[in-house]
């Protein structure tokens, strides 16, 4: 899971890296990865940490990199979260523009006053996770990265990356199961089922109606298809 690999390297200060990257098509799980991130560096809210939140598609490197390299002024750590991140990459494909990347560069040796979340959707990065785990897909992983600008391929074996990959259709009774796990429960798989037919396809609805079931019938350790209805 997403978030707790996420929890992992976040849980001990020690160990939290000066940048990371949360991308992928499932944008309901992109956004909880976020607020993961957020909760876990900001436990007491926002109010008293340096935190900047910009757009890379009104934004460039340079002005990312100028924000990176500042020192805080009101806590021990600088937060700058970029939305739409690969916008920042989009074009640049040459082994030159690489080299003239402020970002690559900034992250070579980042600001350790300063943690950077990058978020997107990043499409040149789909699957690259998956496949390069699989030695069956050591093709599709090479394909995948024959695509990617060349800023990107270097930044991603910089950083760590988690793609927040599109759950299929047939692969959505198997995540509420796991998304009902994390609170100690199950559920049949007519009960699972049924829901999934009713609330549709999109994560955030199901996540939605499995907050329902719970605050129906919090006792309750299995839900059923009788609880469901």
């Amino acid at each position: 899971m997403i978030i707790d690999s996420l929890k992992k390297v976040l849980s001990e200060s020690t160990s939290i890296p000066p940048a990371l990257m949360i991308y992928g098509e499932e944008e309901f799980l992109r956004e909880e990865a976020y607020h993961t991130v957020l909760r876990t560096l900001m436990p007491d809210g926002n109010a008293h940490h340096d935190m900047e939140i910009v757009d890379a598609e009104s934004s460039t490197e340079a002005q990312i990199v100028d924000m990176a390299d500042a020192f805080p002024f009101i806590s021990e750590k600088k937060i700058i979260i970029v939305k739409q991140a690969d916008k920042l990459f989009a074009g640049k494909a040459s082994k030159k523009t690489q080299t003239r990347s402020p970002l690559l560069h900034y992250l070579q040796s980042p600001q350790s006053t300063t943690f950077l979340l990058l978020t997107g959707v990043f499409p040149s990065l789909t699957g690259l996770k998956s496949a390069r785990k699989n030695p069956k897909q050591s093709e599709k992983a090479k394909k995948i990265t024959s695509s990617i600008p060349a800023p990107l391929q270097a930044i991603i074996d910089i950083i760590p990356a988690y793609e927040c990959a599109k759950v299929s259709e047939r692969e959505l009774i198997s995540w509420t199961n796991t998304r009902l796990a994390e609170y100690g429960k199950s559920i049949t798989q007519e009960a699972a089922e049924y829901l999934i037919t009713n609330a549709g396809l999109s994560l955030r609805d199901i996540a939605n109606e499995l907050e329902k079931l719970m605050l129906f019938a919090p006792e309750r350790k299995q839900y059923n298809e009788e609880d469901v209805l």
